[in-house]
């Protein structure tokens, strides 16, 4: 195999592995996170200010307190940020949670 053949192969390795590893979040479990969001009165320690147009499940760091399984949320953990206000009933569509 000659040496650009062996460049040509490991950069289409590198395209194809970016591309499988990226998730997509269901999208009615971003609608019911940002639903959530949008209820609180009060995020003194700005546990959702990172929660914006990035992809909950698949951006590098995720969002604060999301934890994912591929592209299902599967858990909130919002412990000891002082939040307020009401759960929104878009909650309950998260069918992994």
């Amino acid at each position: 195999m000659s040496e650009w053949q062996t460049w040509v192969g490991l950069l289409l390795c590198m395209l194809f592995g970016l591309h499988g590893s990226r998730a997509m979040t269901d999208s009615t479990d971003v609608a019911a996170l940002l639903a959530y969001r949008d209820a609180l009165t009060a995020d003194p320690t700005c546990s959702t200010g990172d929660w914006n147009g990035e992809d909950p499940c698949g951006s590098a760091a995720g969002w604060t307190g999301v934890r994912c399984d591929g592209t299902a949320v599967i858990s909130l953990q919002a412990e000891n940020s002082a939040l307020s206000g009401s759960l929104p009933s878009a909650l309950g569509t998260m069918t992994n949670l």
